[in-house]
Order: C-alpha cells, then sequence, then structure tokens
C-alpha cells in the first residue's frame, strides 16, 4: 500500500503545545487517531483564535470546514508528552 506524501511549506505561521492526557490514550498505550482528529480540531481553534476570529464569526461570512484529512505519524505519543502542532491554511475555496 502506498503512503501518504504530505508536502508542507517550508514555514508555518503557528504553533502551539498540547499535552497528551490519559483520555487521548488508547488500548495500545498509546495516542489513538481519534484523539489525533481532536487534537488538530483544538490547535486549528487556537490558531484562528490568535489570529483575532472564531471558526464561526458570522461577521465574516466565512465558516471553516476541513475539506479532507490526511495524516502521517513519525512516532506513537505517550500519556504525559507534549504534541508540538504547527498550523498553516492554504486551497482557499467557496465549499472548503
Amino acid at each position: 500500500m502506498s503512503r501518504v506524501v504530505i508536502e508542507l511549506p517550508e514555514t508555518l505561521p503557528f504553533r502551539t503545545e498540547i499535552p497528551v492526557l490519559i483520555g487521548h490514550v488508547n488500548r495500545g498505550n498509546h495516542l489513538g487517531n481519534d484523539a489525533v482528529v481532536s487534537l488538530l480540531n483544538e490547535a486549528r481553534l487556537r490558531f484562528t483564535l490568535q489570529r483575532g476570529f472564531s471558526e464561526n464569526d458570522a461577521s465574516l461570512g466565512l465558516m471553516m470546514v476541513n475539506a479532507d484529512l490526511a495524516m502521517t505519524y513519525h512516532s506513537e505519543g505517550r500519556y504525559g508528552e507534549v504534541m508540538v502542532v504547527d498550523v498553516g491554511v492554504t486551497g482557499f475555496h467557496r465549499c472548503g
């Protein structure tokens, strides 16, 4: 099976740190896929708030929607570790 290749820009404009909590850990004793999606949503919200708007800011007439999601894992996350998440946005479209 081919692996997903994600091409990132050289720099991303926002970085945040999120601790891995016990609720994020699955039966395999590492960060679960479902928890990663929740943590990415948290990072996205922090990014938008740092930029001065919320994801559902009606005054802008815009809403942020994830049209696609792909992940490449570099290691297993464990309880007590801190994830470093870099955020940037591209590919704006009327519907995604």
